[in-house]
């Protein structure tokens, strides 16, 4: 899910009510900083274009990590992805 932190509660709360979970949050500062070390620069509507392909096109049963977003801004930026292998 893509959402304000408002949005995201609210959403959680009526989907999950007293449950115990577990949330990954990727942030637009997060994204960006993943595609800088790789020599990218993404714009606000970019990185936005990023979150929404990891919250709606991932196989969350593992989660989304670096690796993920990486591939997401190279084809997004038309790039070929370097050999990355997350540290």
């Amino acid at each position: 899910m893509v959402g304000t932190p408002e949005e995201v509660l609210a959403y959680l709360q009526q989907v999950y009510p007293d449950t115990v979970i577990s949330v990954i949050v990727w942030t637009r500062s997060e994204v960006r900083d993943v595609a800088e070390r790789h020599g990218f620069t993404l714009t606000d509507e970019e990185a936005d274009s990023v979150l929404y392909d990891l919250a709606h096109n991932e196989n969350h049963e593992y989660g989304e990590n670096e690796q993920s977003a990486y591939g997401y801004i190279c084809a997004l930026k038309n790039a070929e992805p370097e050999n990355f292998i997350c540290p």
